[in-house]
């Protein structure tokens, strides 16, 4: 959960993953907060992580680049992308009044947003 500078939160967001939850938090959180990307463009992000120095990519685009720079890459298999997590996430605009959410394509998932009053 992000909070603004009121401490109220702006941004909700999980994911499963196990060890990949904390790059994959951090990959959507960077690309929205500090990129301003939308919701859905940050979430549906290629995805990577370091592990044992070895660097997984989702997918090829930036495998020789990576490469190059002296990165032991593995691009993952395709039938195994769904380990990359489903990122669900809440964004808060408080002076629109409005909530929005995006739920991640790689797993099967959703988001309600409801209203109580």
């Amino acid at each position: 959960m992000l909070l603004d500078a009121r401490q109220r939160p702006v941004l909700v967001l999980g994911t499963p993953g196990g060890q990949q939850i904390p790059s994959t938090i951090a990959n959507v959180v960077t690309r929205w907060a500090l990129h301003d990307q939308p919701l859905e463009t940050a979430v549906r992000s290629d995805r990577f992580y370091l592990t044992d120095g070895e660097l997984r990519l989702e997918t090829s685009p930036l495998a020789d680049a990576m490469h190059g720079m002296g990165y032991d890459v593995v691009v993952t298999d395709e039938a195994a992308r769904p380990s990359y997590g489903s990122v669900q996430a809440l964004a808060i605009d408080w002076a629109g009044g409005r909530v929005s959410g995006f739920a991640d394509e790689r797993r099967s998932a959703g988001f309600v947003v409801g209203r109580t009053d």
